[in-house]
């Protein structure tokens, strides 16, 4: 569970993913484990220029 949750954070902070090009299936939820528990399941990437 903790190397998930580490991959996790790692692809949250990747630029990829910031920029809304790393996606699972077509959808922001990388479908990796979150922090347990707390908030939403994930927050999709906000576009830059659209």
């Amino acid at each position: 569970m903790l190397a998930m949750k580490s991959v996790h954070s790692e692809l949250m902070e990747s630029d990829l993913y910031k920029a809304g090009k790393l996606t699972y299936v077509d959808q922001y939820d990388l479908d990796l484990p979150p922090s347990w528990g707390e908030g939403q399941l994930y927050v999709p990437p906000e576009r830059n220029g659209g």
